[in-house]
């Protein structure tokens, strides 16, 4: 092989090389909330919503009838139900608690969430609305 074939292999090899570090770099930017940290607490928030949700169905079920707990969720869905961080982070038990490291500057009054449920009224059938109120974002 010539010398200018092995010249251009390495030229190719260190431009896929740096191609693939710049990708690495931006995924670990965006999904550690390091770069882009505004979509970094709405992801955050809007999974957490789905949990607390989840767990407020379950309540419901657990409470009422079937019947019962679609009428309630058929009502909420009218106008959405406003969850506050600081509520979303207590939780209905201390799975949440841990998460208020990611939040540091914001307020937790309110930088909120609106969980709207929608047909057909279970767990993972709800629209997630995401108000932040953070420092820097």
């Amino acid at each position: 092989m010539s010398k200018q074939i092995k010249s251009k292999k390495k030229i190719l090899i260190l431009i896929a090389v740096l191609i693939i570090g710049v990708m690495g770099g931006f995924m670990f930017s965006y999904y550690s909330g390091w770069v882009f940290r505004e979509d970094f607490l709405v992801r955050k928030l809007d999974k957490l919503g789905k949990e607390y949700y989840a767990d407020y169905v379950g309540e419901l079920e657990r409470a009422m009838s079937a019947d019962g707990t679609k009428e309630t969720l058929t009502q909420i869905s009218t106008f959405g139900m406003d969850v506050s961080l600081d509520n979303l982070l207590k939780g209905n038990n201390a799975k949440f608690e841990n998460q208020s490291k990611h939040f540091s500057g914001c307020d937790s009054k309110s930088t909120t969430i609106k969980l709207i449920p929608k047909e057909p009224f279970d767990k993972k059938s709800v629209e997630i609305v995401v108000k932040l109120s953070c420092s820097g974002v």
